[in-house]
Parts: structure tokens; sequence; C-alpha cells
């Protein structure tokens, strides 16, 4: 099985709920 698009998509969202994440602790 090659790697599937959605582990692009699930990365993309990883990414932005660290940053969300990051925000929430900051504030």
């Amino acid at each position: 099985m090659n790697n599937l698009p959605h582990s692009h998509l699930i990365k993309k969202i990883n990414s932005k709920i660290m940053i969300f994440l990051a925000g929430s602790c900051s504030n």
C-alpha cells in the first residue's frame, strides 16, 4: 500500500491543532 494522500491532510491538521493549542496556552 503506497502512502495515502490523507497522510498529508493529517499532517496539515496536526500542525493546525498544535498552533491552536499553542495559542490557547499563550492566552
